[in-house]
């Protein structure tokens, strides 16, 4: 009987533990007109992240014991700028990490600035974040501006999108 139970609640609790098959990475860029830099915050599950740096064969902690560490800040926003690239006219946007958090919702926050770049209606966006081990992975992008918001979608088959926003005067 205790066998026929063991059973019972190993294939109960395996049926809770299967990894979800979607996985979701957003950002959401403003362009600052007092700085001249393109702003960004890109939101992920943190164990998501994590889950997608250890299949790529990095050893890595909880995303938590690495807030604060410049080291491993510079590691990981390298890790996301791989995978996130911005294009202002014919320009690149050369990003920096201003640093990152991960809240108790279990959502970590990256938060970068752009260099000095002149603003251009044209924007070009690369937004593959975790689709290289995750096909059904879905990002989101949202352009904030004074007089305009516009989102959209990265999907696997997706991965470049482009955008032509207001002219800031």
């Amino acid at each position: 009987m205790k066998l026929l139970l063991s059973h019972i609640f190993v294939i109960t609790f395996s049926a809770f533990t299967i990894a979800h098959e979607y996985h979701f990475a957003f950002a959401e860029a403003s362009y600052n007109v007092n700085t001249k830099t393109m702003q960004v915050t890109v939101s992920i599950s943190a164990h998501d992240f994590e889950h997608d740096l250890f299949e790529s064969g990095t050893s890595i902690e909880h995303l938590e014991s690495y807030v604060g560490n410049q080291l491993m800040e510079q590691s990981l926003s390298q890790e996301i700028l791989k995978h996130f690239k911005m294009k202002i006219g014919n320009e690149d946007c050369v990003f920096n990490i201003a640093g990152f958090e991960v809240l108790n919702t279990g959502i970590a926050n990256f938060y970068f600035e752009s260099q000095v770049i002149e603003f251009q209606s044209s924007i070009e966006v690369f937004f593959d974040l975790m689709m290289d081990r995750n096909s059904k992975q879905q990002n989101k992008l949202t352009f904030i501006t004074p007089l305009e918001k516009l989102t959209t979608e990265f999907l696997f088959n997706a991965r470049i999108q482009h955008f032509t926003l207001i002219k800031l005067e």
